[in-house]
C-alpha cells in the first residue's frame, strides 16, 4: 500500500488517492501472466487520470496567479514522460517479467508521484492557504 503525503488541499488529496488506487491496481498485477492486460489497463487509467488531475491543477493555479505555475507544469510533463516510459517498459517486457523486474516496476509505480507531492503540490497548497491574491476565476 502506497502511503501518500498530504497537502491539506482536500480536492488535490482526493485526486491523489484516486491515482494511487489505480497505481496499486497496476502494481498488483505486474508479473502475473494472467493479469498483464489488467495491469496495462490500470496504467492507461492512471495516464488518463493524471492528465485530468494535472489540467485541473493548472486551471486552479492559473486562476490564483500562482507564481510557480510554469515550474509546476514542467514537473507534470516530466511525470507524464516517466509514466509513458513505465508503460512502454511494461509492454516490452509483457510475459517475460521475473520477480526482480516485477519488484522494481512495483517500486517505481509506488514512488512515481510522491516527490512531486512533497516538492510541488504541498508548497502550492501552503501558498494557497496563506499568501494568495484574489482569484481571477473564469466566469
Amino acid at each position: 500500500m502506497i502511503t501518500l503525503p498530504g497537502t491539506e488541499h482536500a480536492q488535490m488529496d482526493g485526486e491523489h488517492r484516486t491515482l494511487t488506487g489505480w497505481l496499486e491496481q497496476a502494481a498488483a498485477r505486474i508479473g502475473d501472466a494472467e493479469g498483464s492486460e489488467e495491469s496495462l489497463y490500470a496504467l492507461d487509467v492512471v495516464c488518463h487520470l493524471a492528465r485530468s488531475h494535472f489540467e485541473h491543477e493548472h486551471a486552479e493555479m492559473s486562476a490564483w496567479n500562482y507564481p510557480r505555475l510554469a515550474e509546476h507544469r514542467h514537473d507534470h510533463t516530466r511525470l507524464l514522460g516517466e509514466l509513458a516510459g513505465l508503460r512502454r517498459e511494461f509492454v516490452a517486457l509483457a510475459g517475460r517479467i521475473d520477480d526482480a523486474t516485477s519488484a522494481a516496476l512495483r517500486e517505481r509505480l509506488a514512488a512515481w508521484m510522491l516527490d512531486h507531492i512533497v516538492e510541488h503540490d504541498r508548497p502550492y497548497a501552503e501558498w494557497l492557504g496563506s499568501e494568495r491574491a484574489d482569484p481571477e476565476l473564469p466566469g
